[in-house]
């Protein structure tokens, strides 16, 4: 019994301090989001261009198109600024015309091919040579290049944070508490919103004489940056 009760002795001189040692009342959570914004100049353009080809004759249609998507290719691969992609590609039998009515059918093959760029002149006179080629512009898009986005993203991390943490303290100094520290704390990082479509369609036809280049202005956009936090306040003493 006696080794027993020196056994529970010690489980209670060691329980002891470690209650003594606990914090007062827990702190109060605040929690807070800070958004940072910027004007940046957009500096690449995405030009959407477009191949279509209409016959009755579906296997010639889609040869067609094949060799004008090819040979438009080619071009592209010749200029060392501009990148390319190819994108949708599809056929259709069309019975009606665009009024409803029927028409003899006729085969409809249609293929993109994005160009983007940085150098807007050469792009956009790249463009119109491919116009002249008979291909149409179907979107035209600026935006902030990620290389761009990233060289934007310490400054707006730096006015994000400094934002929130000036908040926490106005906050806790109305409460008559103080910033104790932070608890949880997310920084995203440098964003734009994505760009809307601008159609710009023009006939697909050959042109006698060389196109002029699409007029443009580029502007600049929005880039945000955001973080969110949790802060634990606690009375001043």
């Amino acid at each position: 019994m006696r080794i027993g009760g020196l056994a529970v002795a010690a489980i209670l001189a060691v329980a002891v301090p470690a209650q003594a040692a606990e914090p007062g009342p827990s702190p109060t959570l605040l929690q807070l989001n800070e958004t940072a914004e910027r004007m940046v100049p957009r500096d690449r353009l995405t030009i959407a261009m477009r191949v279509e080809v209409t016959g009755t004759d579906r296997v010639r249609v889609q040869a067609e198109l094949n060799r004008r998507m090819s040979t438009a290719l080619a071009k592209v691969k010749t200029v060392a600024t501009v990148a390319a992609a190819s994108g949708n590609y599809q056929t259709d039998e069309r019975t009606s015309g665009s009024d409803g009515k029927p028409v003899p059918p006729q085969w409809h093959a249609v293929q993109d091919l994005f160009l983007i760029g940085r150098n807007f002149g050469t792009l956009l006179n790249l463009a119109a040579e491919l116009q002249a080629d008979g291909l149409t512009i179907a979107d035209m898009n600026f935006d902030v290049a990620p290389e761009s986005l990233r060289a934007a993203q310490r400054s707006l991390t730096d006015d994000a944070l400094n934002a929130l943490t000036a908040r926490a303290g106005e906050i806790a100094a109305t409460l008559r508490l103080k910033v104790a520290r932070i608890v949880n704390l997310r920084v995203g990082n440098a964003m734009q919103p994505p760009p809307g479509l601008r159609p710009v369609m023009m006939e697909a036809r050959a042109f006698a004489a060389a196109m002029p280049p699409p007029a443009v202005a580029a502007g600049n956009g929005t880039v945000t940056l955001t973080v969110d936090a949790d802060i634990a306040l606690v009375p001043e003493k």
